[in-house]
Order: structure tokens, then sequence, then C-alpha cells
């Protein structure tokens, strides 16, 4: 049985016990996997492959199904997200604003003088 953290060590200790609880072929389906996309697990993304993929033994199909949703999902999440107003607050000021394009114009201008 192959010991996943001595394999690949930028992994911490815990996904290499996590991963050991798999059967060795999908270990090293998982080395490789880690190996081709030079990619770091952590523990969350460890946890949902635990749970798309329970131990001991996962397919490759059912690996790389789980593989790319943990990985697109994180890409996903990473996106900017967009920003929404209290119109409450904002009302007394909005109404001398013509445009959102003016609105956000405004508001860049602002956050560069803030932290520039």
């Amino acid at each position: 049985m192959n010991v996943f953290y001595l394999h690949f060590p930028q992994n911490n200790y815990l996904c290499g016990s996590a991963i050991s609880f798999y059967d060795a072929q999908t270990q090293d389906i998982l080395y490789e996997k880690i190996q081709e996309n030079k990619q770091k697990l952590c523990i969350a993304q460890l946890n949902r492959l635990k749970k798309l993929c329970p131990p001991p033994e996962a397919s490759a199909c059912e690996i790389s199904n789980a593989w790319n949703t943990i990985f697109h999902n994180d890409q996903s999440s990473k996106r900017m997200k967009k920003i929404v107003f209290q119109g409450k607050k904002f009302a007394p000021y909005l109404d001398r604003v013509n445009s959102e394009q003016e609105l956000e114009e405004l508001f860049l201008e602002f956050l560069k003088q803030k932290f520039s």
C-alpha cells in the first residue's frame, strides 16, 4: 500500500493520512491527478472528495468526475462577486447619480483614493 504523504510531501500530513484510507489503486490515481495538475489538496477539498468518492475504493472515472467538480467549484467561487448596496442608506445620494455606470465610476474613484 502506498503512503501518499511520502510520495507527495507538499500535501500535508492530514491529507496524506486521509488518502491512505483508499486502496492502493485509488491512491495511485489521486497521486497522478495531483502531479498532472500540480495542485495541493486542502482539507476542504479532500473532505469534498471523500464525500463524492467515499473510501476504500473509487474508480478512475469517479475520481476524475469528483476532481473536476471540486476544482471547478473552487475556481468559480474565486470569481468576483457583485456588490449590492442597501437602497435606504444611499437614497439621499442616488438621485444625484445619472446612471449605474456613473455610480460605478464614482465608487472606483473612491476606492483608488482610499487605498492609494
